[in-house]
């Protein structure tokens, strides 16, 4: 296990999240429903504490403490549980829009259905 940390920014010409078969073990489908879990997460505007408050602000999820939720899913917060894990995001917001392309499949099937009946 390897870690790494800066508290300023990172930056990089690409990054590759290791996602080989050969890499994973207890693969399993994600069944649950991507739309939901974003539509019940909720996203802030802020500032980092080291910033100037003027300056500006950044945007997304909030991990607050026992005492306060900011509603950001259990999905993708970090193993440390200090941070999200982007690439359990950006795989999330990939099967979201698979979702959405179904409904919207459906919903131009269901028009030209309805289109049909009318003539």
């Amino acid at each position: 296990d390897s870690y790494m940390y800066s508290d300023g920014e990172v930056h990089a010409s690409y990054y590759t999240a290791g996602s080989l078969e050969s890499i994973k073990k207890n693969i399993e489908l994600f069944d649950k429903s991507a739309i939901e879990i974003i539509k019940n997460a909720d996203i802030y505007e802020y500032n980092l504490k080291q910033e100037d408050d003027k300056a500006n602000k950044h945007i997304g999820l909030v991990i607050g403490d026992r005492k306060k939720s900011y509603n950001t899913p259990k999905e993708v917060i970090s193993k440390k549980g200090d941070g999200i894990d982007l690439y359990s995001m950006i795989s999330m917001s990939w099967k979201a829009i698979k979702e959405q392309q179904e409904q919207i499949e459906k919903l131009k099937k269901e028009i030209e259905q309805l289109k049909k009946e009318m003539k």
